[in-house]
């Protein structure tokens, strides 16, 4: 009886295909009646099909072509769906967007499905179907997610496909992928590849090179070590690169990625680096955003950085840096960001002036001595011109002098951007019982990911998706709100060193 039910209802979906809007009424008439019986309750907005309107392209979750000629998107995400997938999709022949994602589906992906020559975009993720993958017939697809499923066996061939823009970002989820598909290599107008939060260890293919046009590549937080990939400079079109949260110890410049004159964003935080910072990398003039922060530099900073012209963040932070900050750094007219804590800088900060854009300052957990300079001494006058500075902070500097007055710029930010600094006298704080050493050192390798994973927190969203809107963000010139986070985050981070210096027992 199942049987000759399944072949009646088929022959019945049969009928109803042919080349007319009318024929693709019928086609979700039926597709109504199919959901309402496989779930009796709960059910989504697709009751009202036809209830208010006898025009399909009126309805809720419906798209229609130019002229209301034909049905050519349907998207029901969310729609307290469950059961089999309808058996009949194939009949809305110009069907080209189809979104049932955060359902409850189950069983299998259906063959009629690949009879749905038209899909560019489709997507199942979060619901529990299983089986194996078989969309061979989807030939124009563009778009595909099927993550948060149960299926199994081997993946769909990526080759002799016409995938544009990015690789999604949910293919971050696939947590025991060990060797990258030599596949994705196959897809010649990949413009991003986000790889994030895997396993990654062995070598990467050379296979990555075909992608001609790729732009951004992400393989943070992976299980990478020893020297810098050789491969990483031969991207010479790549624009930002991301490798923290690896194990990497060397080969920043036996890779060549410092002759990558494309660049704009290169992060390398997280890592085992030491040694000298690179004096090379002042030759990737195009950067933007240059993130070191978080290994084992020491030495000095290349007085050449203050070359980089475009330079708009600069992470230096939690290094074993010496020395005092190159005046050349008064050239950065570009810079909005600039992050030094927790290293063992000294001599004078230097005039910055220049920077009338600045969001972030963050200095704490230096030596640096002398007087303030003149625009964040007595007077205040150059400071009080940063109206968008979000964080200032020079906390834990011990010889470090000056006066902060009661109107300025300085006079908006808290106490604990002063914290440490005996020399410094102010009329809004008593700095009498104020703490007299520095954080600890920074944390081990197991806490590494902290400071990212707060900062997707902020963003909403994964680390490959947070790369993506850091580098668009700044790109359109709209960073500020960005610099606000970030600062937060590196504040949140020192206050918590501090409780454990202290002996606090709050964990978050």
């Amino acid at each position: 009886m199942v049987i000759h039910y399944k072949l009646f209802e088929f022959a019945a979906f049969a009928a109803v295909s042919g080349n007319s809007l009318d024929t693709d009424k019928e086609v979700l008439l039926n597709l109504k009646s199919f959901l309402e019986e496989q779930n009796r309750v709960n059910r989504g907005r697709y009751i009202e099909w036809n209830e208010r309107s006898s025009n399909p392209c009126e309805w809720y979750g419906i798209l229609c072509s130019n002229g209301e000629a034909r049905i050519i998107g349907i998207d029901l995400s969310d729609s307290n769906i469950s059961g089999e997938m309808f058996n009949n999709f194939s009949a809305l022949t110009h069907l080209q967007h189809l979104n049932l994602s955060t359902n409850t589906l189950n069983g299998v992906i259906l063959d009629d499905l690949n009879r749905c020559h038209n899909l560019v975009y489709l997507n199942l993720s979060h619901s529990i179907l299983g089986g194996e993958l078989m969309l061979t017939g989807l030939t124009g697809l563009e778009k595909l997610d099927l993550s948060t499923n149960r299926f199994h066996g081997e993946i769909l061939d990526l080759s002799e496909n016409k995938f544009q823009s990015e690789v999604p970002g949910e293919i971050s989820n696939c947590k025991n992928l060990w060797p990258i598909p030599l596949e994705l290599g196959s897809i010649s107008t990949l413009e991003s590849l986000l790889l994030g939060n895997n396993r990654f260890s062995i070598l990467i293919s050379e296979s990555l090179l075909n992608l001609k046009k790729l732009a951004s590549l992400d393989l943070s937080n992976n299980s990478f070590g020893g020297k810098v990939h050789e491969i990483f400079g031969r991207f010479t079109q790549l624009k930002s690169l991301t490798l923290h949260g690896n194990s990497y110890i060397d080969g920043i410049l036996s890779s060549g990625i410092h002759k990558l004159t494309n660049m704009s964003q290169l992060d390398l935080s997280y890592n085992n680096f030491s040694g000298e910072l690179p004096v090379e990398i002042s030759l990737m003039l195009g950067l933007k955003f240059l993130i070191l922060g978080y290994n084992q530099f020491t030495s000095y900073i290349p007085s050449v950085y203050g070359d980089l012209s475009h330079l708009q963040a600069l992470d230096l932070s939690f290094n074993g840096l010496s020395g005092s900050i190159p005046h050349t750094f008064g050239n950065l007219r570009s810079l909005l960001w600039i992050m030094l804590a927790n290293n063992s800088l000294t001599g004078e900060i230097p005039y910055m002036a220049k920077m009338q854009k600045f969001s972030v300052l963050v200095f704490s957990s230096n030596e640096f001595n002398g007087k303030l300079p003149a625009e964040m001494g007595i007077f205040l006058v150059e400071l009080g011109k940063l109206l968008d500075l979000s964080n200032f902070n020079i906390s834990f500097n011990p010889f470090l002098a000056g006066i902060i007055l009661a109107t300025g710029k300085l006079s908006t930010f808290g106490k604990d951007s002063f914290l440490g600094n005996p020399l410094l006298h102010s009329s809004l704080f008593n700095f009498d019982d104020q703490l007299l050493h520095p954080p600890p050192p920074p944390l081990q390798s197991q806490d590494k990911s902290e400071f990212w994973k707060a900062l997707l927190t902020g963003y909403g969203c994964r680390m490959v998706l947070g790369v993506a809107i850091l580098y668009s963000i700044f790109r359109k010139g709209e960073p500020h709100w960005f610099a606000t986070v970030v600062d937060g985050i590196h504040e949140w981070r020192a206050k918590r060193l501090l409780k454990r210096k202290l002996g606090g027992k709050s964990q978050l």
